[in-house]
């Protein structure tokens, strides 16, 4: 699923320098630019589970002090989640081998039928590489991190198809749509991802 072309061309070597720049850079202690408190109270520590069955404190264990791009997805999804989930897949591409220092938090909206098992099938069928988490959970817990990134559908196929890109260490947060190419959720990466001034 690799894309080629100018723009990746471009845009993989910038990525690289950034995220060189932003592991070298001192941190606030893993927890944001303002010690982590609004970004926690935001975000919450609520508990949700990925594709091994692993638990995580959604802020404290998935966000603080990283760069992550945020979608939401449910398995059974035959509209915009399989061409979001592509350009995903292109963007792990893309990074390369600094993959690593962009996590990938795609959270199901659909927590009965998207069991940790389901996931990690979902997960494996795109050959999804490490630091990318598949999330579900008790369905409360789940309601709550998606009321985060603005999801108030009440059916799985309405959910929303914002993508978060963000940085914590930094403080800065880019929203995109659906229609946004695996260029642009580079771009945003590449923007938050910028070494932080002193």
């Amino acid at each position: 699923m690799k894309r080629h072309g100018w723009t990746s061309a471009v845009l993989a070597p910038l990525l690289l320098v950034a995220l060189a720049q932003l592991a070298g850079a001192p941190s606030s202690n893993a927890q944001g630019a303002n010690g982590g408190g609004a970004a926690r109270e935001y975000f919450t520590d609520t508990i949700l589970v990925d594709q091994n069955g692993r638990s995580h404190r959604f802020y404290s264990d998935l966000i603080a002090g990283r760069t992550v791009i945020m979608n939401i997805i449910f398995t059974g999804c035959r509209s915009s989640c399989p061409i979001i989930m592509g350009r995903l897949v292109e963007l792990q591409d893309l990074l390369g081998p600094r993959r690593d220092d962009v996590s990938i938090l795609s959270i199901s909206v659909d927590p009965v039928l998207d069991t940790p098992q389901a996931l990690h099938a979902y997960a494996e069928s795109l050959q999804a590489g490490p630091g990318w988490y598949f999330l579900t959970g008790a369905k409360d817990a789940v309601d709550t991190v998606l009321r985060r990134l603005g999801n108030r559908a009440s059916s799985p196929e309405d959910h929303s198809d914002v993508i978060v890109v963000g940085n914590d260490a930094s403080g800065t947060w880019i929203k995109l749509t659906a229609i946004a190419t695996t260029e642009d959720i580079a771009r945003a990466v590449l923007e938050v991802s910028a070494k932080p001034s002193n």
